[in-house]
């Protein structure tokens, strides 16, 4: 992470001395680095930081971006996942926009399977990192989210959105994120995840030693 400019050079330059450890490591098991599509982001608060100084592999400089793709989920410089949820709005508003041509010749079974196959992996994927932020910010996520809904049910676009939900057995935006919070976190009760997240939480009764109904939590 890039603190402030005056940072940045000595920063840079042990980037560098890093990447042309790895070049020479990649040529020596004879592999190979796509440059071009290669990038660097600066993650950094609400200050801009401005780049002086090229960040180099084998000689060729690579692009700095604000954001990039990393496993499916786009990362920004201020990690605020805000790209990510505008990206989510325009897939799914895609689909809605399917949803509402179909309507008219499938049954609801087959709107809700393209639903399904089609809206809800958009939802799902990498929510608990990117969802976990105010209802305001998913303010647009659920608006099409709840019309999508409406879709399946032939219903008008100010019918009230909650109980469709029920009907159809499917969770709204807040709840899926609750639901994959809720999933880690027995993960983690359970020893279930990768030895990393193993510290990443502490028992109450690490910290005080008060007779509390939250000392085992």
């Amino acid at each position: 992470m890039f603190l402030c400019d005056k940072d940045l050079p000595s920063l840079i330059a042990k980037t560098n001395i890093e990447l042309d450890a790895l070049y020479k490591w990649l040529l020596a098991n004879k592999l190979s680095l796509n440059v071009d599509k290669t990038n660097f982001i600066i993650f950094s608060g609400k200050r801009a930081c401005t780049v002086h100084n090229d960040v180099l592999i084998n000689g060729v400089p690579i692009t700095h971006v604000n954001h990039a793709k990393f496993l499916g989920v786009y990362i920004d410089k201020n990690l605020s996942w805000d790209f990510h949820r505008e990206t989510v709005e325009k897939k799914i508003s895609k689909v809605c926009g399917i949803l509402g041509k179909l309507k008219y010749s499938l049954p609801r079974s087959l709107l809700l399977l393209v639903y399904n196959s089609l809206l809800l992996p958009y939802l799902i994927y990498g929510a608990l990192i990117w969802s976990i932020c105010s209802l305001n910010k998913l303010s647009k996520i659920i608006v099409i989210q709840n019309r999508s809904v409406r879709h399946i049910c032939f219903k008008h676009y100010r019918f009230h959105a909650d109980p469709l939900f029920r009907e159809l057995g499917l969770l709204k935006m807040p709840d899926i994120c609750t639901l994959q919070m809720c999933e880690f976190m027995f993960k983690f009760n359970s020893s279930l995840l990768p030895v990393n997240f193993n510290n990443f939480f502490q028992v109450n009764s690490s910290v005080h030693h008060y007779d509390t109904r939250q000392v085992n939590d």
